[in-house]
């Protein structure tokens, strides 16, 4: 089963080139979700907010091949053509498995090995289902169980995305990336 690819980008318009810069993403956003593969994306803001002329976005494709396949489309290459002018700076990013949950700085050469991603997730699970369930099934217990679990999952995915894995990856980073001792 193919691993889903998360791209992270950081744009920063040129002066004068704001407006122009954000119609061009609105552009490209709207043409990528046509592409076989295209599962979702997000605009970010910082908690601050964006400094102005910062854009920032998180797109996903289900697939490595299918985000490929987009990458050398004819379509890309020409948003790409017109898109120096408007740049002061670019940064990209490409994850995938688990590495989103992550917290993985520029300077990691590479994601950790997946097996270790995998111990993390189960740390990182077991212990937020257990509470989730404990403090839950008082309220839910009555209810049928497929929809004990359309009440919960997302309870505990919110736990794991913004909470759990986060710190995770920070009490653990010296035993994802031992090279950085």
């Amino acid at each position: 089963m193919p691993e889903p690819v998360t791209i992270f980008i950081s744009r920063t318009a040129k002066p004068g080139m704001e407006t122009a810069l954000e119609a061009w993403m609105r552009e490209i956003g709207e043409v990528v979700q046509t592409f076989p593969g295209f599962v979702n994306s997000h605009w970010l803001e910082s908690e601050d907010g964006n400094a102005p002329g910062e854009f920032e976005v998180v797109f996903t494709f289900d697939s490595s091949e299918n985000f490929s396949n987009w990458c050398q489309s004819p379509e890309k290459t020409s948003l790409y053509d017109r898109l120096e002018p408007m740049v002061a700076e670019q940064k990209i990013r490409k994850v995938t498995g688990l590495e989103p949950w992550l917290n993985l700085d520029s300077g990691a050469l590479a994601p950790p090995p997946k097996w270790k991603m995998c111990v993390l997730a189960f740390l990182g699970v077991y212990p937020t289902l257990n509470l989730v369930f404990f403090f839950m099934m008082p309220l839910v217990h009555d209810l049928p169980t497929w929809l004990r679990i359309l009440y919960t999952a997302p309870v505990i995915s919110i736990l794991m995305t913004f909470i759990v894995m986060p710190a995770l990856s920070i009490l653990c980073h010296n035993w994802l990336f031992p090279e950085k001792r």
